[in-house]
């Protein structure tokens, strides 16, 4: 229900310089490496972690014919897996090869971590940290 999911091409993409990115960005911000404990307990908790280990999925569909096809099944599909909200962090990054420069990059993130307005935010902050 509360599954937020952002796709965006992207071109002559530096993969390392953009996984550092995205690290120093949760890194920055604790509302994205936190996760949530309710059993056993009277109150619900919010956990942040001091490090999260980012779930990053690679692959290369350069050789895949209407990979545009293929990524509607795939934003589909990503959006029926559930988070395990007890687990950090509460978001997932797919990265798609589709040519020699161009890029489809998924975020998936659970709209517990942010709302609406902080998504822009984050991705600023993405860009500058990129740059």
């Amino acid at each position: 229900t509360y599954f937020v999911q952002h796709v965006f091409e992207l071109t002559n993409l530096n993969v390392g310089c953009w996984h550092k990115a995205w690290d120093m960005v949760i890194n920055q911000h604790d509302s994205l490496r936190a996760n949530f404990m309710w059993e056993k307990l009277t109150k619900p908790l919010q956990r942040i972690q001091k490090k999260v280990e980012l779930s990053w999925i690679e692959e290369n569909w350069c050789k895949i014919e209407n990979c545009e096809d293929e990524l509607q099944v795939h934003i589909k599909s990503a959006r029926k897996k559930q988070f395990d909200l007890t687990k950090s962090p509460l978001m997932r990054f797919h990265l798609i090869k589709i040519g020699d420069v161009r890029y489809y990059f998924i975020w998936n993130i659970h709209h517990l971590l942010i709302d609406g307005w902080s998504i822009p935010i984050i991705l600023e902050d993405v860009i500058t940290a990129y740059r």
